[in-house]
């Protein structure tokens, strides 16, 4: 054998390592890539199902006030109702609107009835609600939040 073909022995050598590690390089990637497709995928069939259990949840709430032989059951009052749909439990809960005040338009005799029932004093209920009173004919702009007062 002679030196000539050592050489290009030794070069197909070197050439058939450098394909072997660029193929290990791609395929790496690709592992890597239909990984995160995969966990994508998960997270969409996990959001999915969970917009639908919600909506599902509604429905049946919905439902439910409207049924008049289950009106024991759904109380516009807060409380937790159980349910289950397909694999999924629900817990649903309905708060009626009636049970608001809007601090822009009550009178003032409801609001420091309502600061009374929340545990603030006869006197510092009622000096809350004239200040709150004052706000609302000085010409200011209406409230947004509570934590204006």
């Amino acid at each position: 054998m002679n030196i000539a073909s050592r050489q290009q022995r030794g070069v197909a050598l070197l050439v058939v390592l450098w394909v072997l590690a660029l193929l290990s390089l791609l395929l790496g990637g690709l592992a890597g890539w239909v990984q995160l497709e995969s966990r994508q995928a998960l997270w969409l069939r996990q959001n999915t199902q969970a917009l639908m259990a919600a909506e599902a949840g509604m429905n049946m709430a919905g439902q439910g006030l409207l049924d008049p032989a289950q009106r024991k059951r759904w109380i516009a009052d807060g409380r937790l109702v159980s349910l289950r749909m397909d694999d999924t439990q629900l817990l649903v809960s309905i708060r009626s609107e009636r049970g608001k005040l809007d601090l822009n338009s009550a009178p003032v005799a409801d609001i420091s009835r309502l600061l009374q029932a929340c545990g603030a004093a006869k006197n510092q209920a009622s000096g809350i609600a004239q200040v709150l009173e004052e706000q609302r004919n000085g010409g200011q702009s209406p409230l947004r939040v509570v934590e204006e007062v």
